[in-house]
């Protein structure tokens, strides 16, 4: 085996054992639904930054040329760990985000749930007092309802008394 190789492995290695997640970051990025659903996208982001800050460019004949190859396995192993870290931090920006997303939609729920509750007291309480209006117009119709055949009976006395 030759030394890049060696080199190769001992990176691979060094990045596998401190790209797995440990409790702490298994409690920030909690296996959600929505996690799951988002995943790709910010993967496709992560992938489009790492793209961007990973410093390949394409030779004249479609090659792609990394700094990376080109330079001692030290230098390269800190380049790793760099882009890693910048990657984890966008990665922590995006999550940010997205907890400033769930919150803000959370808070708007809350809202739209408060005004529900507020308008069907609202309701509630125009039905009981349409409620009450309509009783005592029954009670106000029946009074004079009562009047109107007291005052049909005396006319007819009156009447009786004028013609006797």
């Amino acid at each position: 085996m030759s030394l890049v190789c060696k080199n190769q492995e001992g990176i691979n290695l060094n990045l596998s054992i401190r790209s797995e997640p440990n409790e702490a970051d298994e409690e920030k990025f909690p296996d959600t639904p929505t996690y799951a659903e988002n995943f790709h996208y910010l993967h496709k982001k992560l992938l489009l930054l790492e793209k961007r800050e990973s410093g390949t460019e394409e030779s004249l004949d479609g090659s792609v040329v990394s700094e990376m190859e080109s330079s001692d396995p030290v230098l390269t192993i800190e380049r790793l760990r760099s882009a890693l870290k910048t990657e984890r931090k966008a990665l922590s920006a995006l999550y940010a985000e997205l907890e400033e997303e769930r919150s803000a939609s959370a808070i708007a729920a809350n809202q739209t749930m408060a005004m529900i509750t507020r308008l069907q007291e609202e309701k509630a309480a125009m039905q009981m007092e349409a409620l009450q209006y309509q009783r005592m117009m029954d009670e106000q119709s029946e009074y004079d309802q009562e009047a109107l055949q007291l005052l049909n009976e005396l006319m007819v006395k009156r009447k009786g008394e004028a013609r006797t």
